[in-house]
């Protein structure tokens, strides 16, 4: 039984319609992924940032506020975190047993 062809690394992508519709759907992966724009497969991948918005540099331009809220938020700084498990801190005295 034959199998057909291979399929390329660019056509095993599964998208959603929902996604596709969105806004950022509608913009060139390369905007937010780096990369090279298609046309040359060989070289698409060179530069590729797999996550785009861990570090945030990609989504700066479109959403700058954002960005810098997130950079000192306590999801990023996990300052909460630290705070409640520093040394000395007992979890009794922390729930005011």
């Amino acid at each position: 039984m034959a199998l057909g062809p291979p399929i390329s690394k660019s056509e095993k992508l599964l998208l959603s319609q929902d996604f596709l519709s969105s806004t950022h759907g509608t913009i060139d992966c390369a905007t937010c992924h780096g990369g090279q724009s298609p046309g040359d497969m060989a070289s698409a991948y060179a530069g590729l940032v797999k996550d785009p918005s861990l570090n945030g540099e990609a989504c700066v331009g479109c959403h700058e506020e954002i960005v810098q809220h997130y950079a000192t938020s306590l999801h990023s700084t996990l300052q909460g975190q630290v705070a409640l498990w520093r040394p000395g801190l007992s979890l009794a005295l922390w729930r005011g047993d």
